[in-house]
């Protein structure tokens, strides 16, 4: 592959971003598949469009993702659903790509500060590689790991009401038990309704994180299953 040569003070930091990783060599040595992201506007699904065909050059496959309801003319919707449908995707792909065994970083430059703080929070708990193109800079630098991880007492101690709120979506709160106390999730479950209530982005990611650890490490946690005793 050639040297590229880019003026990082004409073009976009999206853009200068993307292409540092294959000018430094932060990726594999010839890039794979590229995933971008895009707003639910009709110009961030246009520019996602023609990202991709100009990308095309430089990776195996080119993905674009528009992101339902992360419009920022829609403040309401933005915040409930956007972030929302941002973090399943984003741990979406990470888990796709991860299961194919291919490296996977994330290139957190473009989009709102709301957006690149998940998209941070993400690489952290998910222990994989954040990207970001500070003003100015030539190239993109990784960010600092943080010891940063979920509360597990509180996810086991509250896992039924975590589970069913990531299979069904919402869950009455007529329908809870007299005993639970939501005070030490706030933050985590949000209201939906005044009667209604769901898990919000930061507790569908713990949910989604802290169970696929126990699903890999769980018999660490569990006593050990006893041996029928008229077995031989």
């Amino acid at each position: 592959m050639k040297r590229l040569r880019v003026d990082h003070h004409t073009i976009c930091a999206e853009v200068s971003s993307t292409l540092s990783f294959i000018r430094d060599q932060l990726t594999e040595e010839e890039p794979q598949d590229l995933y971008l992201l895009t707003s639910d506007t009709p110009d961030g699904k246009k520019i996602g469009n023609i990202l991709k065909l100009y990308f095309q050059a430089f990776f195996r496959q080119v993905h674009v993702f528009s992101i339902e309801n992360l419009n920022g003319e829609k403040p309401e919707l933005f915040k409930n659903e956007g972030l929302r449908n941002l973090v399943k995707t984003i741990v979406q792909i990470v888990r796709v790509t991860s299961n194919r065994g291919d490296r996977c970083v994330i290139n957190a430059t473009g989009g709102y500060k709301a957006q690149i703080s998940f998209a941070g929070l993400i690489g952290q708990v998910l222990k994989i590689p954040v990207y970001y193109q500070f003003e100015g800079f030539p190239s993109v630098v990784q960010l600092p790991e943080m010891p940063i991880s979920f509360d597990y007492k509180i996810w086991l101690r509250h896992f039924r009401l975590f589970w069913d709120l990531y299979r069904l979506g919402v869950v009455s709160i007529k329908l809870l038990p007299k005993h639970v106390d939501l005070s030490p999730l706030n933050g985590l479950i949000e209201y939906q309704s005044k009667e209604q209530i769901r898990l919000s982005s930061v507790g569908w990611l713990m949910h989604e994180v802290l169970w696929n650890q126990f699903k890999e490490h769980g018999r660490l946690y569990l006593p050990p299953v006893a041996e029928d005793e008229g077995q031989e």
